[in-house]
């Protein structure tokens, strides 16, 4: 392979329930092609109507919409173009990959843990805010 994928998406039919992309077609991809996600950050599943974020070793229940692109005050949508915006532009994703995508020890072994979008967001924006006050 001369390639990484660092992201990994499961599209659904609109009226398909993403949390069967969860439950079925990303579980048995990872069972047959795990060599898929050893470098993967974020997985994307989307249907067209919702979008949800997460990571490889993410719960269900860790699977999150990503509503907003550049600051929390924005209003929220919900929906692929949003998440595709928000999280894999060139910049942003690599952000997402170099600051906000970590390894832990867990019970029953290494989890990757990525963030949800107001955690991004409001990261961000401290550190920007920090930054402007310290350039002033």
């Amino acid at each position: 392979m001369n390639s990484l994928l660092l992201i990994f998406i499961e599209l659904k039919k609109s009226h398909g329930r993403i949390e069967h992309a969860y439950r079925h077609n990303l579980k048995d991809n990872k069972k047959t092609v795990p060599q898929l996600f050893c470098y993967n950050a974020p997985i994307i599943l989307p249907n067209g109507a919702q979008a949800k974020v997460g990571s490889m070793t993410a719960g269900w229940e860790h699977f999150a919409d990503w509503k907003r692109i550049n600051a929390e005050d924005e209003t929220g949508v919900i929906s692929l173009e949003t998440l595709i915006r928000g999280v894999c532009e060139k910049n942003r994703l690599m952000d997402l990959v170099e600051n906000f995508t970590w390894f832990e020890d867990a019970k029953g072994g290494l989890v990757k843990i990525t963030v949800k979008n107001h955690q991004f967001l409001g990261v961000n924006n401290a550190v920007d805010g920090a930054m402007s006050s310290k350039r002033s």
